[in-house]
């Protein structure tokens, strides 16, 4: 998302899936070394859970404070 790379490149997709089903290890890839805000990792957290029943929906990652649009247009000039 934030490197337009997929999750754990350059890995093959059945080393990614060995340490992940098999090993049980890095369930969520390793966010890259930039400067990322809080709110920016608390989204992919909540995009990236491994267990199905506690990742969030899609609705409800639509209120996350990361992706929301400031009501307040004159701040764009608007």
């Amino acid at each position: 998302m934030f490197t337009g790379k997929r999750p754990w490149h350059p890995l093959s997709e059945g080393t990614i899936m060995f340490k992940i089903h098999i090993k049980q290890e890095e369930r969520k890839p390793p966010y890259p070394n930039i400067n990322i805000s809080n709110e920016a990792i608390d989204f992919l957290d909540h995009c990236l859970e491994f267990f199905p029943n506690d990742r969030w929906t899609a609705d409800r990652l639509l209120d996350h404070p990361f992706v929301k649009v400031p009501l307040n247009h004159e701040r764009y000039g608007s």
